[in-house]
């Protein structure tokens, strides 16, 4: 074992007990590791948050989404502040453009490598100057941060983005998020001396505290960056001033049969001829769970092919959506053998688990007696209701429906041990092996669990199901797509019905497979691994050529039958957003032979490349971020600057006391308790007994782990 310094012992203590810790700590400590939550100077003094309103406007034209994300930071009170907070976007968002305002002054951002743009904005913090940087710690969560704001400031940070709107079944679609669901954080803790930030990033996690990235949750060898995807949550009944803002501009090139918001009331006007404004009923909502907007064409309008293009830098750029031939009907479909997962960790308390049973019944009332099927639900463990899928006969059936209505939500969110029992199962011959994965996705592994989805997929389809207000959209596109499924999302019980019908259509019709593009051009086409689709589901593609190509063939198969489809490419619709968009599913890309690179050397040539085309496209990724810099100094030498945390809402219907008390989903919490405090022990010890009582905690560790 390495030399453990006192200074990682305290630090990591501090972590693993979390919000405990604070309690028990004199304020000197705490004020020395910056641990705590609210505002509070050297001297004690105390001010209301800063983080005052958002404010969320959508222009969609057509398929794209352009939205501008402002967050207004107002200080109140004394002293000068920095602000840090976290926040989720949708995990499609090419974010691209960071605007710094204070007063009338406009400080516009400039892209730079991870490590290069932190380092100006710790200059300039050091110099008491005004600065901003947003980083990405997942694809779905970002991290703002404001230096050297002034007693009175009102500083606004406006973020911009680019993406596509979503569309299944006839129907278009926009999701944001508006609060971040606390995430399960496995594996076992690390020293701040022994962590590291990232898979490649060899800063100690020592720094995380060093530039106040207060997560909740210590570093561990399955999630080293748990720091920086733990923000801090407010308390039940904690008041919070923060509000949010949403409206739209809606151009859809098409007549619309309706448009709906699913969780907040909107008013919905015309505008000019085609064009319609969408606003909140009320001024402004509490962010406690996501905003979804849909709409829908008229019958006979829904679009067959779209291009948007453009030319840059003597490249040209493509955006198509093609909707594929619908298959015959009258085949008789497969039997199939579905096995249904379901997440019953303490996120899912509340009125998450009630959508979950019914979806589970939905999923169980449609089987067919020549389906089987199985039921695997996991917390802390995994338990599978048999041992292998069964014939769906009425006996196993009721048996089912009677183990769904006794499922109670509690405990961690051990997913890996689940998709290794889901995907360990004997293969079916003769079936259409399925598997339905239901859960709200608040993992902080996601990695490991999308490379052990790619490594026992074999003959097996992975649906996703998001449950709850405010799901990991990350996780559950993301692992739809390694699975070659689709991902749908149900944030209320009025829907389940619904969206478990459009879905079980799905699981019932034959899919479009072994999807492929020949062109006359040389393309660089992604997704480079095309999807599987179903019935009423449009490929998407982005691509990059020297010229437009004059004809494109898309070529698959459904069942046996082979089918084919071939389109003259002819002018579309200029759109310069076509090239950032192409650049975001690059980066995509290469992050996902990155997540799977063993060799060093491999990893650090991806890195490489997704740092080069980030900055190419002026986009925040994993390697790269937003910074902009006032250039002259606002805060006096001398004047102390202290830092706030912002706090999240957590997420609507879910139980504070489920996820955050004894029976944890976000860490195994007793025995980080009890490790803190030994830990803490052995800092105040070190001196008189040396390593003896550190060796003693990390056996103790050992020793809980294998109980």
């Amino acid at each position: 074992m390495p030399m453990v310094r006192a200074r990682d012992m305290i630090v990591l203590g501090l972590m693993l007990l979390g919000s405990h810790a604070m309690a028990m700590v004199t304020p000197s400590l705490a004020s020395e590791v910056r641990a705590g939550l609210l505002l509070q100077t050297d001297d004690g003094r105390r001010s209301a948050a800063l983080l005052q309103h958002t404010t969320v406007s959508f222009d969609i034209s057509g398929l794209l989404v352009r939205t501008r994300v402002e967050q207004a930071f107002v200080h109140q009170g004394d002293g000068w502040v920095e602000g840090i907070y976290s926040f989720p976007l949708p995990d499609d968002a090419a974010v691209d453009r960071l605007r710094m305002q204070i007063g009338e002054r406009l400080i516009e951002g400039q892209i730079h490598a991870r490590e290069e743009a932190r380092q100006r904005y710790e200059q300039a913090r050091v110099q008491g100057k005004r600065a901003s940087i947003v980083e990405q710690q997942r694809p779905n969560i970002f991290t703002t941060s404001v230096a050297n704001i002034a007693p009175g400031d009102r500083v606004v940070i406006a973020i911009e983005y680019q993406q596509r709107a979503g569309y299944s079944g006839g129907r278009f679609s926009l999701r944001f998020p508006l609060t971040l669901m606390p995430r399960y954080i496995p594996g076992t803790p690390l020293l701040p001396s022994e962590a590291r930030i990232g898979d490649s990033d060899q800063r100690p996690a020592a720094l995380i505290i060093d530039n106040r990235a207060f997560g909740w949750a210590a570093a561990t060898d399955q999630v080293p960056d748990a720091a920086l995807i733990t923000p801090p949550v407010a308390a039940s009944g904690e008041p919070l001033t923060h509000r949010v803002s949403l409206s739209a501009r809606l151009k859809p090139g098409f007549a619309l049969a309706r448009v709906e918001s699913r969780y907040h009331p909107v008013t919905v006007t015309s505008i000019a001829p085609g064009e319609l404004a969408i606003e909140l009923a009320d001024e402004s909502a509490i962010p406690d769970r996501d905003f979804a907007l849909e709409w829908e064409a008229e019958s006979g309008a829904q679009p067959v092919a779209a291009l948007l293009e453009h030319e840059q830098d003597g490249a040209y750029y493509g955006s198509l959506m093609i909707l594929p031939p619908a298959p015959e009907s009258g085949a008789t479909p497969l039997p199939r053998s579905l096995t249904l997962v379901l997440d019953i960790s303490g996120s899912m308390h509340g009125a998450s688990i009630t959508q979950a049973r019914q979806s589970l019944q939905q999923a169980i009332a449609a089987l067919r007696p020549q389906d089987r099927f199985n039921i695997i639900v996991f917390n802390n463990r995994s338990y599978s209701l048999f041992e292998r899928p069964l014939a769906a006969s009425p006996v196993n059936r009721m048996q089912a429906l009677t183990y769904i209505a006794g499922l109670e939500a509690e405990g961690g969110t051990e997913m890996a041990a689940a998709i290794k029992r889901a995907l360990s199962q004997p293969e079916q011959p003769g079936y259409v092996e399925q598997l339905l994965f239901i859960t709200d996705g608040a993992v902080g592994n996601e990695a490991a669990l999308f490379n052990l989805i790619q490594a026992r997929l074999g003959r097996q389809r992975l649906f996703t199901v998001g449950i709850g207000s405010a799901p990991n959209s990350y996780f559950m596109r993301k692992a739809a797509q390694l699975g070659r499924g689709t991902f749908t999302f149900i944030g209320s019980s009025g829907e389940v019905q619904q969206r478990m019908e459009a879905l079980l259509g799905k699981l019932d019709a034959p899919q479009m497979t072994a999807i492929g593009i020949d062109s006359d051009e040389a393309l660089e086409l992604y997704p480079d691994r095309l999807p599987d689709l179903y019935p009423g589901e449009p490929l998407m593609v982005t691509f990059r050529a020297r010229q437009r190509p004059g004809r494109l063939t898309l070529r698959g198969s459904t069942g046996e039958r082979p089918w084919q489809q071939s389109l003259m490419l002819k002018t579309g619709a200029e759109n310069p957003a076509i090239s950032v968009l192409w650049g975001r599913e690059r980066i995509a890309a290469l992050m996902d032979d990155y997540r799977q690179a063993g060799d060093p050397s491999a990893r650090d040539a991806l890195r490489q490349q997704v740092v080069e085309a980030a900055l190419a496209h002026h986009l925040v990724s994993r390697f790269t971020s937003l910074v902009a810099v006032d250039v002259t100094p606002s805060r006096p030498v001398g004047e102390l600057l202290a830092t706030q945390v912002e706090k999240n809402r957590l997420p609507h219907g879910t139980s504070q006391q489920q996820i955050f008390g004894l029976a944890k989903t976000a860490t195994s919490a007793p025995l980080q308790i009890a490790m803190g405090l030994l830990l803490l022990l052995a800092a105040w010890l070190a001196h008189a007994q040396g390593r003896r009582l550190v060796s003693c905690c990390m056996a103790i560790r050992k020793e809980c782990d294998h109980a």
